[in-house]
């Protein structure tokens, strides 16, 4: 239950807890004095006979305000009177100045992509336009002009005034917000947990948490058996679930604490909830974890081919700063640049509908997938980790919890929250049991995926690493099972010899292997498209599938010549048996290739 919140002026008095009596604007005007100190309760002194049930908090990020425990909990924001600015012809830069210099002083209000922007009590960045500014300008500023006989008049903010406002982009002044959230997190760019509410002027990360006086906190210096109750607590509302193994429980335990600190993370994997039969919980288990991320109701999508539109609806929810976005009841196989983009790019670009103006979002909300039996493709492989859930039921929608999962995860996300940075915090001071970073991923990786990695290790709960998914997903890509087929059979039929497509296309008339996986890729009725073929490869060349890829060697006759080599060395792919380790080195046939050295951070 959220608390009450209504607003005190400057001159409204407060009893303070030591029985001496100021007003807001004293508060204001020192607050690094008043800061933490309790008081009475503002509208109800007397209640509970108690003059300490208040606590003072002027250090919001300039909306700070009273936490009372009276009446359930009651919120009152502390502002200062308006100042007054008269406006008069010829004098619009003043009146601009004077705008902008409130917007300043109030601290409630911020720049993110591009636009002035204010965030709710409950978290949601509202953009501003230019009828928003205006109400902004008319809370901050006493607009007045001249009246009849020289007499000043009251007036509202004129409009040539906010679209000033607007046409100073880059001059605003304003905190620059990065994201906002409604809990404390762990952010590895600064590698400290922000547990303040308020705005966090070294990371702009701003924590709208209007009632941190039940936060447990955070120990110094956890235990092993403080991080196993933390790990108990995180899984609790999910026992109910039945994963398919310890790699589902790592893709979910990592689903967990990415939805509680994606804001923190430049880019972060999507994930995938998948399943054989409907009614299995998909969508429950993407609620609960949106719930973790602090979205009461998140923001869900169906899918749709149409990746223009793909890109366009990420955009809309980017540019609010939407903690979780759901793609519901996927359905066979999903492929999209513009979920490639969302997840490995910190910004993402589009021109706002109906506004021929572009505008740049950042891609911090936790992206969720459900359906069933979907197969990721190309380049999502590696971008989305999935979590299958297997009930072993023919009618799973019939079975019952022994507690509402959504309902526990936002009734009880504060001190899931706690939970999760307690682990966090144990894992980042055990010695690091990983020996390289997930590309793209790599904040991510070295935070997130080594925790999980870390409760596997230490046996706090029966987790794999989350990023093996990626090579379950590589494995039921329909273009790397096509590629495969094609890497083997044109290396079992050449060899070491370079061959053309028109090549490989005649040969395969003796070759039933190589012909079947021509055909899978440019059949064309009864023939193959050599055309097709070709582009197909060119677009592939350099891929390693299963330790080959194909190579450009040269030309015949004015046609691409490929060569199908074998790679040693290579982190994430699956080398042939007669692949032999020879201490550095890899052997791969009679050819020696160094081994790649797989990339550490020190932390």
């Amino acid at each position: 239950m959220r608390p009450i919140t209504a607003t005190l002026y400057g001159e409204f008095e407060l009893a303070m807890a030591d029985g001496k009596t100021v007003t807001v604007a004293e508060v204001l005007a020192k607050p690094d004095l008043y800061h933490g100190q309790r008081c009475a309760d503002p509208l109800e002194p007397t209640y509970g006979n108690d003059n300490r049930i208040a606590l003072l908090n002027l250090r919001a990020a300039g909306k700070p305000y009273i936490y009372s425990h009276a009446h359930g909990g009651v919120r009152y924001s502390l502002r200062r009177e308006r100042r007054a600015h008269v406006v008069r012809g010829g004098e619009r830069l003043a009146a601009v100045e004077a705008a902008l210099g409130a917007m300043r002083g109030d601290g409630a209000l911020f720049e993110r992509n591009g636009e002035i922007v204010r965030v709710t009590d409950q978290g949601a960045i509202v953009p501003l336009s230019l009828a928003g500014i205006l109400l902004e300008l008319d809370r901050l500023v006493r607009w007045q002009k001249p009246g009849k006989e020289g007499k000043i008049a009251p007036c509202d903010c004129p409009r040539n005034v906010a679209e000033g406002v607007m046409a100073m982009r880059g001059q605003w002044g304003l905190p620059k917000l990065a994201a906002a959230t409604t809990a404390p997190l762990y952010h590895p760019q600064v590698g400290r947990i922000i547990e303040r509410d308020g705005f966090d002027a070294e990371t702009g990360i701003l924590v709208a948490c209007p009632d941190l006086s039940n936060w447990p906190g955070i120990p110094a210096n956890p235990t092993p058996e403080q991080a196993k109750e933390a790990v108990d607590t995180l899984m609790a509302p999910f026992k109910g679930f039945p994963l398919a193994g310890s790699l589902d429980q790592g893709v979910l335990l990592a689903a967990i604490l990415t939805a509680m600190f994606r804001p923190a993370f430049p880019t972060a994997p999507g994930f995938l909830l998948t399943a054989s039969t409907a009614g299995s919980g998909k969508s429950l288990l993407a609620k609960c974890l949106s719930h973790l991320a602090g979205c009461d109701v998140p923001a869900v999508m169906v899918g749709t081919e149409d990746d223009t539109e793909m890109r366009k609806r990420l955009v809309a929810v980017g540019r609010r700063g939407v903690a979780a976005i759901v793609l519901d009841n996927l359905n066979g196989h999903l492929d999209s640049d513009a979920l490639c983009a969302w997840t490995t790019s910190e910004y993402l670009s589009d021109r706002i509908l109906g506004v021929s103006e572009e505008v740049m979002v950042r891609t911090g909300g936790l992206l969720l997938m459900t359906g069933n039996n979907v197969i990721l493709k190309g380049d999502l492989c590696r971008r989305i980790l999935t979590c299958h859930i297997e009930t072993g039921m023919e009618a799973p929608w019939r079975r019952s919890f022994d507690l509402d999962p959504a309902q526990y995860c936002k009734e009880n996300r504060l001190p899931m929250v706690a939970a999760g940075l307690t682990l966090i915090r144990y894992c980042l001071g055990r010695p690091n049991p990983l020996t390289d970073r997930t590309a793209s991923f790599e904040a991510w990786s070295d935070t997130i995926r080594r925790a999980v990695v870390c409760v596997g290790k230490e046996d706090l709960w029966d987790v794999a690493d989350p990023v093996l998914s990626i090579d379950a997903a590589y494995s039921e890509d329909p273009e790397t099972s096509k590629l495969r087929a094609l890497l083997t059979s044109w290396h079992n039929h050449f060899g070491k010899t370079p061959a053309t497509v028109a090549q490989a296309i005649a040969a395969s008339g003796t070759d039933k292997a190589l012909e079947a996986a021509l055909e899978e890729i440019g059949g064309d009725g009864d023939s193959v498209n050599a055309r097709r073929l070709g582009r197909w490869i060119e677009r592939n060349a350099n891929r390693i599938v299963d330790g080959l890829k194909f190579e450009r060697a040269g030309k015949v006759h004015g046609s691409a010549s490929w060569l199908v080599r074998g790679v040693m060395g290579v982190m994430g792919v699956s080398f042939h048996p007669t692949h032999k380790k020879l201490d550095d080195v890899y052997v791969y046939g009679s050819e020696i290739t160094p081994q790649t050295p797989q990339t550490t951070l020190p932390l």
